[in-house]
């Protein structure tokens, strides 16, 4: 039986054909496995300090006022952060429930 081969020319195409295909899979497959496990390679990043927060830490400080009067079973009041960090992490309740006395 006799082998075929394809002429001189044609081989460089198939090869390189060939090859971009095992490339493109390849980059697909590490798309995908960093696609998958993204919380996982975010979490050891950090723990390694690798992600450094560029942001100043700010602690929160709030001051609230007063509970205001019972009105529609709710009770509200105003806070305020008294460092200004732009966030709500610790903000405490502004609402809460009561009961009307009549």
């Amino acid at each position: 039986m006799k082998t075929y081969y394809p002429p001189r020319g044609l081989r460089k195409y198939y090869f390189g054909k060939f090859y971009l295909i095992l490339f493109l899979i390849m980059v697909v497959c590490l798309i995908l496995l960093l696609v998958i496990y993204f919380d996982e390679i975010k979490l050891f990043a950090k723990s390694k300090g690798i992600f450094k927060d560029k942001l100043k830490k700010c602690n929160e400080r709030w001051n609230c006022d007063d509970w205001g009067a019972c009105s529609l079973s709710f009770q509200n009041r105003t806070c305020q952060d008294l460092n200004a960090c732009g966030t709500s992490l610790y903000e405490p309740p502004k609402q809460r429930s009561c009961i009307n006395k009549a």
